[in-house]
């Protein structure tokens, strides 16, 4: 994983959206478990609906828990389970950034860095309501070298919608399997790329996001939405 822009970098404008604001959150992901709450109960408020709105969920659900209107009973358990075991998620996840940190090249190797990014999306899974894919996009949050491909990406890259559900139900050597095959996928563009562009398509498709209207604007969202609650 980048370290992030230099000073230099940031005076002069030479970062990417990832650069700048993935590893931001990354960052924070790691200082306690209610940050990498934070993580997830972000991406369960993406979930079916429009980034722009996830704000809106994020401080109705601190007002009324998952009670809140935006609360659906799938997302409600995925919220209480990532409540009672933040801890513990928090301190396996720092496990595997600690298989990164040992090595600096680690997160690029086709190796080491791909069975953290495996064993990083397998740990979110263990979530209610959190699939495969968004799995994934907590674990970039995280800093793992993986992404959240969406419909828009899968339909880009020729797959079907239903190619990367996985059922929680299927023996954990296929899970696994099929997991190492998606990050595989991720890492053939790799986690910046996917993060930038996908920012830059929500804003150019505008509609329910229009309030963001730049790919700048879609990535910034994450870290005040995120960090800044």
């Amino acid at each position: 994983m980048s370290d992030g822009p230099t000073v230099e970098q940031q005076q002069l404008g030479e970062y990417t959206m990832y650069q700048r604001d993935c590893n931001l959150i990354s960052h924070y992901a790691m200082t306690s478990p209610d940050a990498l709450y934070d993580i997830i109960e972000f991406t369960l408020c993406t979930i079916n609906m429009p980034l722009s709105r996830v704000h809106t969920q994020r401080l109705s659900i601190r007002e009324h828990g998952i009670k809140s209107k935006w609360v659906s009973s799938a997302k409600a358990l995925g919220i209480t389970y990532a409540q009672e075991h933040k801890a513990e998620l928090h301190t396996l996840m720092l496990n595997l950034k600690e298989v990164l940190n040992s090595d600096p090249y680690a997160d690029l190797s086709p190796i080491t860095g791909i069975n953290a990014a495996q064993a990083a999306v397998d740990l979110f899974m263990r979530i209610p309501s959190i699939g495969m894919v968004k799995a994934g996009f907590i674990s970039q949050l995280c800093g793992f070298e993986v992404a959240c491909l969406d419909r828009h990406n899968i339909r880009m890259l020729g797959l079907s919608e239903t190619a990367l559900l996985v059922s929680k139900k299927i023996k954990p050597e296929l899970r696994l399997k099929k997991i190492y095959s998606y990050v595989e996928l991720c890492r053939q563009r790799g986690a910046e790329y996917w993060w930038d562009t996908w920012c830059n398509y929500v804003a150019e498709k505008g509609g329910m996001n229009k309030s963001l209207p730049t790919g700048d604007a879609v990535s910034a969202y994450h870290v005040t939405t995120i960090m800044e609650m």
